[in-house]
Order: structure tokens, then sequence, then C-alpha cells
């Protein structure tokens, strides 16, 4: 069953903060004080962890030591608590249980090795929780996939993960997939994948983990094909690094950072959604094309980059790159930026610097001159000599 989230607080003026624009669908969890939400208030933040989410321990005295074998297939079809550990090899865990139950798995010391199918299946289910027992390590790889699944732990439920202790996924596709939500808020992980590290269809939030990625295509990817009001990236803290293929990070609808360390080492591009919103934390983004872009990637939002905070830098490739490239606007209010490259800026609407520090190739600049015209242009933007369209108001919530 899809959530809605109290996600859409957007854009409003610049100097006044956002206003909300919220649809008739959304939840109302949203706050009421719009009128006075400033624009590091694009999430209500606080409905996306619960408490449970939170906890990085388990109760295992109620819980089932599951008893598994290689090359079988094990069936968890209760709600419950189940520790699981050992070495194996060609098993897969499947959790078929009704969709009001919640299950704890326990992962203590477990190392499973695949050959074609994914180590587990979560076919049903309200949401399931993997923690890592505290000094453990646990090594989940697929070498192939030879059936209708891609991931090593593949779910139509959310999925949280947390714990102290550690994940390892080696994948010759995807690592971890789910069809609703992905949290992760605890715990050490490291993926090596060649495709897709993490990918969720409604939401990835992370926080207080540790997380290495390498990954052929992207690091985190969060899309619904058929919903684009939905697809939405939020950390609040914890460390993440990414080598990446394609995008290291990539939201179709809003990409939130309030905190943490973000190292892509490598990427084509780093992060990228329709809009993006940076209010602190560290984030070194290396690239080959785009540091930071907001493009059009869903129907419900106008694009923009907005930075309030933190400590950024971005280091592009040589050619017809961008440190920051919106097909709308770019509103830096805080913060410390410094850009490396060719290009700088790049925006179709408007960029305004009304706070913070913005270095350019080592030269500290006073406004966002945009180098579309110069270098390049974008479908849909103004072409040289055209006067861009009329917008003095950061971009909002699309009305239908």
């Amino acid at each position: 069953m899809k959530k809605v989230y109290s996600i859409f607080i957007l854009c409003g003026l610049l100097l006044t903060g956002c206003t909300s624009k919220v649809s008739s669908q959304v939840e109302s969890t949203v706050s009421t004080t719009s009128a006075s939400i400033q624009t590091n208030s694009t999430l209500d933040t606080s409905s996306i962890f619960t408490s449970s989410d939170l906890e990085q321990s388990a109760d295992t005295s109620k819980s089932t030591s599951l008893q598994l074998e290689s090359n079988q297939e094990v069936t968890i079809d209760q709600a419950g608590s189940y520790i699981l550990s050992g070495d194996y090899e060609n098993l897969t865990v499947y959790v078929k249980v009704d969709d009001s139950s919640k299950i704890d798995i326990i992962l203590d010391n477990l190392n499973v090795i695949n050959q074609a199918k994914p180590v587990f299946v979560i076919e049903s289910g309200d949401k399931i929780n993997f923690i890592l027992a505290e000094n453990t390590t646990n090594t989940l790889k697929v070498t192939e996939f030879q059936s209708d699944y891609d991931t090593v732990i593949d779910s139509k439920s959310d999925l949280v993960f947390k714990g102290t202790g550690t994940l390892k996924i080696d994948s010759a596709y995807n690592g971890i997939s789910s069809n609703d939500d992905l949290k992760i808020t605890g715990g050490n992980y490291e993926f090596n994948v060649e495709h897709t590290a993490l990918k969720s269809h409604d939401l990835f939030a992370y926080q207080s983990a540790t997380t290495s990625i390498k990954a052929g295509q992207d690091g985190i990817h969060v899309e619904d094909n058929d919903d684009t009001s939905v697809g939405v990236v939020y950390i609040s803290s914890g460390n993440i690094t990414i080598d990446s293929g394609d995008d290291a990070i990539h939201a179709t609808t809003i990409l939130q950072v309030d905190g943490g360390d973000i190292q892509v080492n490598q990427s084509v591009e780093g992060f990228e959604a329709t809009q993006v919103y940076l209010n602190g934390g560290t984030i070194n983004i290396s690239a080959s094309d785009d540091g930071i872009n907001a493009s059009n990637k869903s129907d419900q939002f106008e694009p923009c980059i907005v930075v309030n905070g933190g400590e950024i830098k971005v280091t592009m490739g040589q050619g017809d790159t961008d440190g920051f490239d919106a097909n709308g606007s770019i509103y830096v209010n805080g913060g410390t930026i410094e850009v490396n490259g060719q290009s700088a800026f790049d925006y179709d609407v408007e960029g305004v610097l009304s706070g913070g520090t913005v270095i350019v190739n080592g030269t500290q600049v006073t406004t966002l001159e945009n180098q579309q015209f110069a270098n390049h242009q974008r479908s849909g933007a103004p072409k040289q000599g055209q006067t861009p369209p009329d917008m003095t108001t950061q971009p909002t919530k699309k009305t239908n």
C-alpha cells in the first residue's frame, strides 16, 4: 500500500521563506505553519523516521533461530523475530505474511553465496526490519541471476536496515530494492554491485550509518515508473562514499541533505532530482558531467536547487559540464560552495546569491553567473538573444 508523506512543502518567495502548496491527496500531517516555513523545511522530516526505526538493538528473548540449509528455500509466514546465522550456498529466504505484519530479521554472522537467485525475497508484509547484530559481519553475494529477480534483497514491502554490525552486499546486478520505502538508520554497509546498489520506489531515508558503494550504474536510485509524485531521497546524518558509473544519487522529486558526510569519488552526475535542497553536512562531488542537476523528472514540480548550508565542493570533468545545473532556478542562501570546472552555474530561469560563500576556480564570486548561453543550449532553455521566462519567485509545486 502506497503511503503519502508530508513532503511537498515547496519553495515560495525567496526573501520570505517558503510557502506550502499541498495537494488534497496529501495527508493532514503537513505543518499548519506553512506561511512562516523557511526553505530548509522542504520535507516534514519529523514523520520520516519512527521511534522503532531508530532502535538499533533487538530483544532476542522471544526470537526464533531460523533453521537454514544450503540449496534450500525457507519461508517465514508468521510475524515475529528471527535470528539467521551460519554459512550457506544457494539459499533463499522468502517472507510471506499478511500486510499488517512486522518482521525482525536479525543477521548474526550470516554468510550466503548464491549463483542464480536472491538471498531474501519479501513478497508481503507491513515492515521488515533487518537488524545487524553487534560485532557481526554478514555477507550476501549473488554471482549471477537466472530468475525474475535481479537483486540480492528484493522487497514489495517497507525495509529498514539498522543495528551496529556490518553488512556486505556483492551482486551481479542490483543490491537492495524495495517497492515502497527503504530506510537505513544504523550499521555499516559495503556494496559492490554491477548495476545499482540501493533502489526504492517511494522514499530512501538515511541517518547515522556508514556506507561504501561501488556501483556500475547508480549508487542510490529512487523512482516509481508509474507515479512521478513520489521518489524522495532524504539524508540527515551519517557517512556515505560512492563510486558510480552513472548517478551517485538519483531522486524523481526531492533530494534533501540536512547533514552527514557524502563523498562522491566518481560519477557521471553526482546528485540528480527535480528539486535539490542542501541544508547542511559536508558534500564532495567529482563528476564527469554535472555535479548537481535539477531537471524535469517529475511533472508535479518545478526544478530548483536551493543551498541553505553545508560545505559543498564540486569538481567536474572537461567539456560540456556544469557544477550546478537547473532546468529552473538556483538559490544560494547560505553555506560554503566551491566549484572547480569550466561552468559553475547553468540555469534556465534565475540564479540568486543571497548568502553564504561561493568560490569558483579559486576566486570568490558575488553573483551566480549563468554559463548557459556561453557554452551550450539546453532543451527547453531560451535561445541566445531571447528573454528568459518571467519568474520572480522560486519554483513551486505545479498545479493541474
